[in-house]
């Protein structure tokens, strides 16, 4: 298997997905350690590597077919959002929805990851430079960017949980649709 391709989308669409994931795992992974110097400086040159990541997939969902993969993240038009509410509708009878530019529930979820990660993307720059410049002792404007990013860091969490259990649920019913 391809880690690079998805299923029903350009091929850059799945390298810039396959570094979203392999730089948001980096970062959830490194948070646990930036008691130390090692892994703040791990986590803080990860998380450049992920904001040029997240650069990179905005313009790629601006410039991409008129900007086709924007309509996909963020399906806020009536006639996209009545796909959300349908695939709702379809996951309560255990069907889930069909993956590609659907403008609908799968969608959205992506577009709201993808704000999330690149507000901490966002926030985690200057808390970064801060710590490099000033050697661990945090201005009072940085500390409040440093709140922001604690925050929002919850929202990465459970949104890769759940983005990996939804991951997993697919190819799990991917598999039962083949050998049914």
């Amino acid at each position: 298997m391809n880690p690079f391709q998805l299923k029903n989308w350009p091929p850059l669409t799945g390298l810039l997905h396959f570094f979203l994931a392999f730089f948001t795992t980096l970062q959830i992974l490194t948070s646990l350690f930036t008691d130390y110097h090692l892994g703040i400086l791990i986590h803080g040159f990860g998380g450049i590597g992920l904001f040029l990541v997240t650069g990179c997939h905005w313009l790629w969902n601006f410039f991409h077919e008129n900007g086709k993969m924007l309509s996909h993240l963020f399906p806020y038009r009536k006639e996209h959002f009545h796909n959300v509410k349908q695939d709702f509708q379809n996951l309560l009878k255990k069907r889930l929805p069909n993956t590609g530019y659907q403008r609908g529930l799968p969608g959205l979820v992506e577009g709201l990851g993808l704000l999330v990660v690149t507000a901490m993307a966002l926030t985690g720059l200057p808390v970064f430079i801060g710590y490099l410049v000033q050697k661990g002792l945090l201005s009072s404007l940085v500390v409040k960017v440093f709140d922001i990013h604690s925050f929002l860091a919850t929202f990465v969490w459970i949104y890769w949980f759940g983005h990996v259990g939804m991951a997993c649920i697919q190819a799990i019913m991917d598999r039962k649709r083949k050998t049914d």
